[in-house]
C-alpha cells in the first residue's frame, strides 16, 4: 500500500507511517523467504527516496532497514548487503547529512 501510495502522493509522513507499519511487521511475523525478499525490496525502495526527503523520514527509514539487518540477521542475501554497501549506496551519503542524528545513524 505504501509503494501505491508513494506513486500517487509522495508524502513523507504517511511513509514514514508505512515504515513503521513494516517495521511492526517484521517484528511480529515469522520470517519466510517471501517476505523477506518483500521487506527488503521495500527497504531498499525506500532507502532510494531519501534522497529527496527530510531527516525525519531518512531516520524512519534507517530504523528499518537497521531492524532489517537484526531481524533477518545471518539470511541476509549477499545481493542485499552489496547495495547497501555500493558505492553509489543512499546510506553512504546518509553519513554525511547535515543532520547530526541521520550521520551518526547511518554509521550504524
Amino acid at each position: 500500500c505504501v509503494s501505491t501510495a508513494k506513486q500517487v502522493l509522495f508524502s513523507e509522513p504517511v511513509l514514514t507511517a508505512g515504515n513503521e507499519c513494516v517495521c511492526v511487521l517484521l517484528v511480529s511475523l515469522e520470517p519466510s523467504a517471501r517476505l523477506t525478499d518483500a521487506v527488503i525490496t521495500y527497504g531498499l525502495d525506500q532507502l532510494d527516496a531519501c534522497r529527496a526527503c527530510g531527516p525525519e523520514y531518512s531516520l524512519a527509514v534507517l530504523s528499518l532497514i537497521t531492524l532489517i539487518v537484526d531481524q533477518i540477521n545471518t539470511k541476509l542475501p549477499a545481493w542485499f548487503v552489496e547495495k547497501l554497501l555500493a558505492p553509489t549506496s543512499q546510506l553512504l551519503e546518509l553519513r554525511f547529512n547535515r543532520d547530526r542524528e541521520v550521520s551518526v545513524m547511518s554509521g550504524m
